[in-house]
């Protein structure tokens, strides 16, 4: 569960509406530690959380690089595949 208070200025209530959509998403981290990679999926059969997919994926792969920089000083190639 998320807490609403890790987010300063975002409404609660709006994170409840997200959340309503998004609970509806599947998530599978797969992580090869030998290969060095990390691999998030997100799935759902539910056509209003299919259309939240592409943004979330877009905010947690910002949030990644931002944090390997922050955390280890390691910038980040961003590479959009499509």
């Amino acid at each position: 569960m998320i807490n609403p208070a890790m987010f300063q200025g975002v409404d609660p209530e709006q994170i409840k509406k997200v959340q309503e959509v998004t609970r509806n998403i599947k998530s599978e981290v797969r992580v090869d530690k030998k290969e060095g990679k990390i691999t998030l999926s997100l799935s759902t059969d539910n056509p209003d959380a299919a259309e939240a997919i592409p943004k979330m994926l877009e905010q947690f792969a910002s949030g990644l690089c931002q944090q390997m920089y922050i955390l280890f000083a390691i910038s980040s190639e961003w590479v959009d595949v499509q």
